[in-house]
């Protein structure tokens, strides 16, 4: 009966570590913004796995473009719907008066128990002037 039970317990819990965990990736998807044209840059967030549930995925602004200057403050985090595999981030330049040189934007993923991090976790777009 011992046997039995420590092996239900062994059993039990392989299965709840194998309990489908999504992984979470970023790509730039379209790299080159520009603040003449008004021509966004994206990224987009996608995960495998864990589906079922609304996830949401937390992420850090780096790069040489200003947040609140060269292009609206994003959020931080982004939600995934249930159901679906991915969002999309926008990174709408601002229009400005000074003539720069190309500034990025890098977006990278921010670990979190929720899931796990893939391979592709930062991606970098650039604005332009032009």
């Amino acid at each position: 009966m011992r046997i039995f039970l420590a092996l239900a317990l062994v059993i039990g819990l392989a299965a709840f570590a194998s309990a489908q965990v999504p992984t979470v990736t970023v790509t730039a998807t379209d790299a080159r913004a520009a603040e003449a044209t008004k021509d966004p840059g994206t990224f987009v967030v996608s995960h495998t796995g864990g589906a079922e549930k609304d996830l949401t995925v937390m992420y850090s602004i780096g790069g040489t473009a200003t947040p609140g200057e060269d292009y609206p403050a994003l959020p931080g985090k982004v939600a995934i719907p249930a159901g679906t595999a991915s969002a999309v981030i926008t990174v709408m330049p601002v229009q400005d008066k000074k003539p720069e040189k190309p500034e990025t934007v890098i977006l990278t993923l921010t670990e979190d128990p929720a899931y796990e991090v893939g391979d592709e976790k930062s991606a970098i777009l650039t604005i332009w002037d032009k």
